[in-house]
């Protein structure tokens, strides 16, 4: 695309404007689309950092870290599908011992200032009491940087397969 670019301005141009003009634009625009590109895959590192500490403290069953990682106004709907829950809102397990061990794969970010889309699979098993379901999930999160810091916004999981054993 910055090729593209660069051979436009300069067949339209290159006639009215002296070659040192040209070469100065065609440097800048280069430059400056490398700084976008590595500003963005620095954010989707940091975005894919947040996202794997949340899932260690999940997995950890760390509630005091995983409440700290999301927003005040944090929504989901969870693996077990269901309505949409906010942060404020009891889950119906949350009297049966859950035990997570999930792993992230093929994570993937678009990065928009400072809020962030990721995508990923969960893999591995989740455990409510005597109920146990283990799969592969699909995962959609918004995250929010507040502070330097990414929160999650929202969560949407869902079973990879119509039925997850």
């Amino acid at each position: 695309m910055r090729n593209l670019i660069a051979r436009t301005v300069v067949k339209k141009f290159a006639k009215k404007i002296p070659w040192r003009v040209l070469l100065f634009l065609a440097t800048a625009l280069g430059v400056s689309s490398a700084m976008v590109v590595a500003q963005s895959q620095q954010d989707v590192a940091s975005v894919r950092q947040a996202v794997e500490r949340h899932y260690a403290a999940i997995n950890a069953r760390d509630e005091n870290a995983i409440r700290q990682q999301h927003l005040p106004e944090f929504s989901h709907f969870s693996l077990r599908g269901g309505l949409l829950r906010s942060s404020g809102e009891q889950s119906p397990d949350s009297q049966v011992p859950v035990t997570f061990n999930q792993r992230i794969r093929h994570f993937a970010a678009q990065v928009y200032g400072n809020v962030a889309v990721a995508t990923y699979y969960l893999v591995g098993s989740v455990k409510f009491g005597e109920e146990s379901l283990t799969g592969t999930w699909r995962v959609t999160e918004v995250w929010v940087r507040q502070g330097g810091e990414w929160k999650e916004a929202h969560h949407h999981e869902s079973p990879l397969q119509a039925t997850v054993r």
